[in-house]
């Protein structure tokens, strides 16, 4: 995981450094990213675009929810990097021939798309305290884009650890309720809707 996690720092710097705008993610030539960061598997295996489900997270056992967007597959997967970059994610994969993206936002206590980490996950407690309210978050977010014509939809999966800021120690897991993929959605609901 912390190779996998270096990698995908490296391969982000790279992209950064070689003038590449998150604009260009995706496009021939432009920085698609693999990081292989810790993936959730498809349902059956198989990739987006299509009638496959995102599969349910180790941690919530929730299975993934597809949210309906105005807007064509192309143009959501176009948005999706900006829906990423207002939640605080920074991407490590962009995967444009399969329609997924992830991102992940290390050591925040920060609000995730206007709300309290506390009303999206349960890290445990320490002395009476719930730990996502004192530790640092770790967020990992994986998205795909399916649909046809003018419609699409967006369904996302978020795996969360909490680790006590400052403190050497293990990652504690989170458990993460589908408010937080909901957020996903509703970001890039408002990236789609502030283009119009």
């Amino acid at each position: 995981m912390k190779a996998s996690l270096l990698v995908g720092l490296l391969l982000v710097g790279a992209c950064a450094s070689s003038g590449t705008q998150s604009g260009d993610v995706g496009n021939p030539g432009g920085g698609d990213v693999n990081a292989n960061v810790q993936h959730v598997e498809l349902n059956g295996g198989q990739a987006f675009p299509g009638s496959a489900d995102l599969g349910a997270s180790a941690e919530s056992r929730t299975p993934a929810t597809w949210h309906p967007m105005n807007a064509t597959p192309e143009r959501t997967w176009q948005y999706l990097p900006i829906a990423y970059s207002k939640l605080g994610l920074a991407i490590t994969r962009y995967d444009s021939a399969s329609h997924i993206i992830e991102g992940q936002r290390l050591r925040s206590r920060a609000d995730f798309g206007g709300k309290q980490l506390s009303d999206m996950m349960n890290c445990g407690d320490v002395a009476g305290m719930p730990s996502v309210t004192r530790f640092d978050i770790n967020i990992q977010v994986r998205s795909g884009v399916k649909g046809s014509g003018n419609s699409s939809s967006v369904a996302s999966v978020v795996t969360a650890t909490a680790r006590p800021g400052g403190v050497a120690g293990n990652e504690v897991p989170c458990t993460v309720n589908p408010l937080a993929a909901d957020r996903v959605a509703a970001a890039v609901a408002e990236a789609l809707a502030a283009t119009k």
